[in-house]
């Protein structure tokens, strides 16, 4: 009895097993592989997930740093290279291209599935 949520566990595993129309599926007889004890965030620092640890900390590193780092110096990089723009001109039209990749990040996250064919 975890943390005393069995019986809504059990509840919501018996309306998933009604919805997916199998009515065989045993929902009682389970117990929970969630270690009782609260670990923290050590687990992502054992032998098996440092790498992927390391690898996504950098990338979240690099990719705040080349975004920020391009928004902070942007709008005195793009006067030089847009003729007769201002900051203020570069810094909207910056806006505009992070508000329309946004739509379009949005649009294609909701067409393509992570599922598997």
């Amino acid at each position: 009895d975890y943390k005393g949520l069995r019986g809504e566990a059990v509840a919501t595993l018996r309306r998933m097993r009604d919805l997916n129309g199998r009515p065989g599926v045993d929902i009682e007889r389970w117990q929970s592989s969630e270690p009782e004890a609260d670990l923290g965030i050590a687990p992502i620092f054992a032998r098996a997930l440092l790498p992927t640890t390391c690898t996504m900390c950098l990338l979240a590193f690099f990719l705040n740093f080349s975004y920020y780092g391009s928004m902070y110096a942007l709008p005195s990089v793009l006067p030089g290279l847009m003729v007769g723009a201002s900051m203020l001109a570069s810094l909207l039209f910056a806006t505009v291209v992070e508000i329309v990749g946004l739509g379009f990040a949005v649009s294609l996250c909701r067409r393509v599935t992570r599922k598997a064919a």
